[in-house]
């Protein structure tokens, strides 16, 4: 089992940092939210602020387990506001840019507004654990990205009958639901925006057909400290075309505040059947 915290801390100083990609965040190789919170740590670890405001990341090759390479240079230093981008390489290959705004304590103007509602939701005791659910259709042993995040779905249908392309549904990391670095705290929720991408996309498919989707951008704003051990997500995927996927998602915390608005764009491909009863 990973822990956010420690799994993507970096070490260095004057823009130049490493981290080590770890296998506990393999789902078919290192996710791509986890190597995001990755950049995003680099720029918190650059910046006079400790408040990130949003991430834009552009992925250029898949990443292996072992160290990356992070160089960060500031675009844009202000009194409120800093701007970075974070280039990540892994032995001279590039694998992803991110450009990441981070802020200060902005004086009150104008009064707080949570327009998105968080919708009703069933007692989060009352929902199945996704271990259970995913049982009996055989799980891949390479999903282990899974076992650091307690998730219960609202409405789910099961891949075998199609639905509605969507996903709604409580999140909660272990071993350590509330990380300490207000960076590594921002990416529980930059990872599960990444992860329901792909799960709202396949939802209306019933296919025997191996999906492969890695994202090509991931682009995250964040508001309210993502301060509650479980959070809510609801993802929707309105367009699959010409081997292109989106998906856009809103996370709350339990106390229904607003912690960030976030989109996806991946690349589709088949990689052959899959196994009888097996997920996609």
């Amino acid at each position: 089992m990973g822990d956010l915290l420690e799994d993507t801390a970096v070490h260095g100083k004057d823009g130049e940092y490493t981290a080590e990609v770890v296998q506990d965040w393999n789902a078919f190789g290192p996710v791509g939210g986890y190597l995001a919170v990755i950049a995003l740590r680099a720029a918190g670890a650059a910046s006079q602020f400790d408040r990130p405001a949003s991430i834009s990341c552009q992925y250029f090759g898949p990443a292996t387990f072992g160290p990356v390479r992070l160089s960060v240079q500031r675009l844009l230093a202000g009194k409120r506001a800093e701007s970075f981008r974070v280039t990540m390489t892994q032995q001279d290959r590039p694998i992803l840019e991110a450009i990441v705004w981070t802020i200060g304590d902005i004086a009150q103007g104008l009064e707080d507004r949570e327009a998105a509602a968080m919708p009703d939701s069933p007692p989060i005791d009352s929902l199945t654990e996704w271990e259970l659910l995913a049982a009996p259709m055989a799980p891949s042993p390479r999903l282990r990205f899974w076992q650091n995040i307690d998730q219960r779905l609202i409405g789910w249908q099961g891949w075998h009958q199609a639905g509605e392309p969507r996903l709604d549904g409580w999140y909660r990391y272990r071993p350590r639901p509330v990380m300490s670095d207000p960076f590594a705290d921002a990416g529980r929720a930059l990872i599960i925006v990444d992860a329901g991408a792909w799960l709202s996309a396949m939802n209306p498919y019933v296919s025997r057909t191996r999906i492969v989707a890695p994202t090509m951008s991931i682009n995250v704003r964040f508001y309210h400290p993502a301060n509650t051990e479980w959070m809510r997500c609801r993802s929707r995927s309105d367009t699959t075309f010409g081997g292109l996927i989106d998906s856009s998602s809103t996370v709350w915390t339990s106390d229904g505040k607003t912690v960030a608005h976030g989109d996806c764009q991946m690349l589709y491909r088949t990689s052959g059947p899959l196994p009888a009863g097996s997920l996609p």
